[in-house]
């Protein structure tokens, strides 16, 4: 499945400034793709408008064909494209965990079969099994966005939109959110996040760059922190082992290109032991 925007231009209602002008992308099915870029960027905004939450204000959103514009659509692209907000408040509408994930299947009519079968498949799915009984409010931040991405995950999308999934979250939360992503992915789900997690960009198959309203990289992790001048364009932070090889070369100690601090530390190990 593609997603494919053709988006001229986006304003927000009563006001004059377009948030997007000439943006052109197309994604494709299994890709992981990190949106990236400062404040007021754009990328939320983009990000809204890949399952209808938004409609630009001059050009098409497709959806597998769908224009995101179609109303009678709304409900597939909507079940095809799953969304989740930075605030994991912000998307639970139920007290109780279990009846959160299996909302949306209550609403698509689901057989209760079928949804008591899909509610255990996701729970331990996402290692949410004991809090099934629990309260939402009970919950930690890691936990909630868990609970969040299951109730989206639930209704068995193909893409999956995260809005800044993981920046409310301490480091055990975050890493436990990473984990999910990267098993959606790894089973061929599409993943669009936007982020400023160094560690999530460098997860990416692929970067959007935003500024100023307009993609103005789009390209590999590598290619982009390989690049000083993108990186500082786009407000990302650069990763330590980009840094360490950019100064390790000044001085004069020429390693292999190297994406990973894993892959430097054998590198400069290699290095040490031919000196």
């Amino acid at each position: 499945m593609y997603l494919t925007v053709h988006c001229d231009a986006f304003q927000y209602p009563d006001t004059t400034k377009h948030v997007l002008t000439d943006v052109y992308v197309k994604i494709a099915q299994g890709e992981r793709v990190a949106i990236v870029g400062g404040n007021g960027s754009g990328k939320s905004t983009f990000a809204r408008l890949l399952n209808g939450l938004l409609i630009p204000t001059s050009g098409v959103v497709m959806v597998d064909g769908l224009d995101t514009k179609c109303k009678e659509g709304c409900a597939f692209i909507r079940s095809k494209v799953g969304f989740v907000f930075q605030n994991p408040d912000h998307q639970l509408v139920t007290s109780i965990v279990e009846d959160d994930i299996v909302f949306g299947l209550e609403n698509a009519e689901w057989p209760a079969e079928q949804i008591a079968e899909r509610l255990q498949q996701v729970a331990r799915q996402f290692g949410i099994e004991p809090l099934l009984k629990r309260s939402v409010h009970q919950l930690s931040g890691g936990q909630k966005q868990r609970v969040a991405l299951a109730g989206v995950v639930a209704l068995s999308p193909e893409v999956v939109v995260l809005d800044e999934v993981t920046s409310m979250l301490d480091p055990e939360g975050k890493a436990q959110v990473n984990a999910c992503i990267d098993q959606l992915h790894a089973k061929g789900m599409t993943i669009i996040s936007v982020t400023h997690d160094v560690q999530e960009m460098q997860r990416a198959d692929r970067i959007l760059g935003f500024n100023d309203g307009q993609v103005v990289y789009d390209g590999t992790p590598d290619a982009l922190f390989s690049n000083r001048q993108l990186v500082q364009t786009l407000q990302v932070t650069r990763p330590f082992v980009y840094e360490l090889q950019e100064q390790l070369k000044q001085r004069g100690v020429h390693l292999p290109h190297c994406d990973r601090e894993e892959a430097l530390i054998e590198a400069l190990w290699t290095y040490y032991l031919k000196m």
